[in-house]
């Protein structure tokens, strides 16, 4: 057995946070760069070209059927359907007398010089859809069979080059415990379905060669670290972590149906994000009190078209049927910046995360909004509907929402269109918004802080880019002052104000923010029932008496250290 070995990698990227122990599983990648070959019986290679494309056809409309990954394999199909992109193949095999290898090639490469003159991130990652489609073909065309992972009953850590859809497609969250990949996409659609698999994932690992199948392997994604052959002491370090997290649902069933208290009877209710419609299920059963931020603009992330009225109405409607006895917060759609999808083609901006993003598109797409807001009030009558303005920097902005908002209720009613009410909040994401909270707080009924984009907007950090953790800390104390002074204000003007970025999660720093006054807590489903065995350890005696000393911390470091000591209540 070699020493434990900790992987010195750069540029690292945790796209799906947590840990998994099991046999590093490499993936090689097939060489796809095809020579050219002369032929002189083009009937043969249009043959093999068809027989190639009805063999990919086949095997994604066998997968088709999983609503997980539905969307992201169609776009696959659909480019082994478009017959202008087939027509240009069989043109070079036919006119130039290429192999069908290299034809297909040569094709998907115009398609992507294309694509790279781009300014829409979206378009440039879906270089990666192409560059995996054509490594599939590739199998077929040279009649390799193509690697099928669907059967392995072993855990294992994944380590690939290419994000390849059908790989990630087989990928069973039972067993694959964690993915490595030198990509850097962050938004392709294999990215994706990783996500939507809850699989612990690093990616920009450079020297993948590095990598053996077969040894033992340790991934901790919180901490961008990897271990190879790890000894006995860290092995059972991680395990006993590893089982801790398994025994959530046995070991928190109490707080199933149990709404989230302190001991002395505080109500923090736990809440759930979602971003796709697969997510529901797990919201159900996850004990949330109820969801408290949908990120509206991933329901639609696959249609090549602003989604219409009527399939607005459809997604809301489905959701706030099936969880109509709780709170749902819909986000109004939060664009631009790195926050890209195809059927809104922004222009290439100098600093798109200092442009045309969140509710400043109001103006420019107003329709689009329109179509949205009516949507979600029809829906209202189902159930408690709340509805988030996002990328707030002014008053302003809220009032001139707010008025539209009004005018679509209007309208409704003169239609005698059915429709419910509801609560009207804004997300505090940047620094000037948080500044004038007490101005806000009289004329909307909830905050939401995402606290991601406030770290980035406050310490002047590319979310995007891997900086120093130093610098882009939430513990640091301008962005403890900044979520303090919107609780203050939130609570002098009796609204609820809620957390609902990557900390929330965090059980020290949701202690933090408990004791700031934050009213709640929303985060991802898995965990939901540990939070709120976490918030009945507190007391508000103690909370009260923390903030105080937390307020007076200069450094963030000390800050840390005093919450990693702070004991049960």
């Amino acid at each position: 057995m070699r020493t434990l070995h900790v992987r010195s990698v750069n540029a690292l990227i945790t796209i799906v946070p947590g840990y998994g122990i099991g046999k590093t599983y490499v993936v090689d990648s097939l060489e796809t760069t095809p020579s050219l070959k002369i032929i002189h019986d083009p009937k043969k290679e249009l043959h093999i070209l068809d027989q190639a494309l009805k063999t990919f056809r086949a095997e994604l409309e066998s997968m088709l059927h999983d609503p997980s990954t539905h969307d992201v394999l169609a776009f696959q199909y659909a480019m082994a359907m478009d017959e202008e992109f087939i027509q240009s193949i069989q043109s070079y095999i036919i006119d130039r007398q290429m192999n069908a290898s290299y034809a297909l090639r040569v094709a998907l490469d115009y398609y992507v010089s294309v694509l790279s003159t781009s300014s829409n991130a979206y378009m440039l990652d879906r270089i990666d859809d192409f560059e995996s489609f054509y490594e599939r073909m590739s199998y077929v065309i040279q009649g390799i069979p193509f690697i099928d992972m669907r059967h392995i009953k072993e855990d294992i850590i994944v380590v690939l080059k290419t994000l390849n859809l059908h790989i990630m497609n087989q990928l069973n969250a039972l067993h694959v415990k964690g993915i490595i990949t030198s990509s850097k996409s962050i938004t392709s659609h294999a990215t994706i379905i990783a996500k939507q698999k809850g699989i612990p994932s690093l990616f920009g690992v450079d020297n993948l060669d590095q990598f053996q199948h077969g040894d033992l392997m340790i991934l901790d994604a919180d901490e961008k670290r990897i271990y190879v052959q790890p000894n006995t002491k860290m092995l059972a370090s991680y395990a006993e972590s590893i089982d801790k997290d398994l025994l959530q649902p046995s070991q928190f069933t109490q707080w199933q149906t149990q709404p989230a208290q302190t001991m002395d009877g505080i109500s923090i209710p736990i809440e759930a994000n979602m971003s796709s419609i697969q997510d529901l299920e797990a919201i159900i059963s996850s004990g949330a009190e109820g969801i408290g931020l949908i990120r509206t603009e991933l329901l639609f992330i696959d249609k090549l078209l602003p989604p219409s009225f009527e399939d607005q109405l459809k997604m809301y409607e489905r959701i706030v049927k099936h969880y109509k006895h709780h709170p749902i917060t819909f986000r109004l759609f939060d664009l631009g910046g790195e926050k890209v999808v195809p059927f809104i083609r922004l222009k290439k901006e100098d600093n798109p995360l200092l442009g045309l993003r969140g509710i400043r598109l109001f103006q420019k797409y107003q329709q689009l909004f329109y179509n949205q807001i009516k949507a979600l009030l029809m829906s209202a009558v189902h159930g408690h509907i709340r509805l988030l303005i996002p990328m707030v920097t002014t008053k302003k902005e809220i009032i001139e929402v707010m008025t539209y908002i009004k005018q679509i209720k209007q309208s409704c009613i003169d239609k005698n269109i059915a429709i419910g009410d509801i609560h009207i909040g804004v997300m505090i994401e940047v620094p000037s918004l948080a500044l004038s909270a007490h101005l806000i707080a009289p004329i909307v009924d909830f905050f939401s802080i995402g606290t991601n984009d406030l770290v980035q907007y406050t310490m002047a950090t590319d979310r995007s880019v891997l900086l120093d953790n130093d610098i882009a800390d939430p513990y640091h104390p301008s962005i403890i002052s900044l979520i303090h002074h919107v609780s203050e204000s939130a609570h002098k003007h009796h609204i609820p104000v809620s957390v609902c970025g990557d900390v929330a999660s965090q059980e020290d720093y949701a202690t933090l923010l408990v004791a700031l006054g934050i009213s709640s807590l929303s985060m991802v489903p898995s965990k939901i029932l540990s939070m709120k065995q976490h918030i009945s350890s507190m007391h508000s005696g103690h909370l009260k008496s923390l903030k105080t000393e937390l307020l007076h911390i200069e450094d963030h470091h000390e800050l840390k250290a005093i919450l990693k000591k702070t004991p049960s209540f």
